[in-house]
């Protein structure tokens, strides 16, 4: 069983992705956290690192889905100003 690494590069892209477009849409951390059917902090943790969970693909996938955009965006590195 692998253990979590929270400083991987993926991760990092991930949860700075999920940051980005959540504060494009004029979302809370909050009300995206409600959104995916968790704990009303969840997203709160992901973003500061604080949580065991990864970010699935599973995950990833119903994020994109709630901001309406291709899953690859929350996964690639995005160039500033990108999307």
């Amino acid at each position: 069983m692998r253990k979590r690494n929270p400083n991987s590069k993926l991760r990092k892209i991930v949860i700075s992705n999920v940051k980005y477009y959540r504060e494009k849409a004029n979302m809370s951390q909050e009300e995206l956290s409600l959104k995916l059917n968790r704990k009303e902090n969840f997203i709160e943790r992901l973003e500061a690192n604080q949580t065991k969970i990864e970010p699935t693909i599973l995950l990833v996938d119903e994020i994109a889905h709630i901001f309406n955009i291709p899953t690859e965006y929350l996964v690639l590195e995005r160039e500033k100003d990108e999307h």
